[in-house]
């Protein structure tokens, strides 16, 4: 219920879409309850408007519910759902932004990670290096000075003639 109805933490694009659907489906059976309703058992006008009322302030606090988590997810906070606000181009800066761009890797502001397995998958690995780290610095030794180098290790080889030949150097 907290995916549907409440404004606190972080969803995905795919949760996001899925509540999207939800709206849809549930503003056509809403339509379909108020045409039903008004045929079979001919409320007033009064009822089916408030019924449509209720049908429409649940499908807005449900969207307004998931696009502010969703914005959540991208670091920004939920005031960017006011985007709609703006003629024309408001409708679809939302849908990109929530519908199509991926969010914040890991916790943010808002809460942890909206895909919690790869972020406990992360913080596991990044335990574990940390752990490896501390283990190797602990029974790590100084290094050794290399070796002292004699006369003999420092003699230039002379060269042959062949060698000489297919490097291009002449004879001196």
């Amino acid at each position: 219920m907290n995916l549907l109805f409440g404004f606190d933490g972080r969803i995905t694009r795919s949760q996001w879409w899925l509540g999207q659907l939800s709206i849809l489906l549930l503003l056509v059976v809403g339509a379909m309850t108020i045409f039903v309703l008004r045929l079979s058992f001919s409320i007033s006008d009064v009822a089916g408007i408030s019924l449509a009322a209720g049908f429409l302030v649940t499908c807005i606090w449900i969207n307004l519910a998931i696009t502010v988590k969703r914005y959540h997810d991208h670091g920004k906070s939920g005031l960017w759902g006011a985007i709609l606000l703006v003629p024309y181009v408001g409708w679809l800066w939302q849908l990109i932004e929530c519908g199509f761009l991926r969010g914040m890797p890991g916790g943010n502001a808002y809460g942890p990670g909206a895909d919690g397995a790869d972020t406990a998958r992360l913080s596991a690995l990044q335990a574990e290096v940390d752990r490896l780290k501390s283990e190797h610095d602990s029974t790590a030794t100084p290094a050794a000075a290399p070796p002292a180098r004699s006369a003999s290790d420092l003699r230039v080889k002379q060269s042959s003639p062949d060698t000489r030949r297919s490097f291009g150097l002449r004879n001196a």
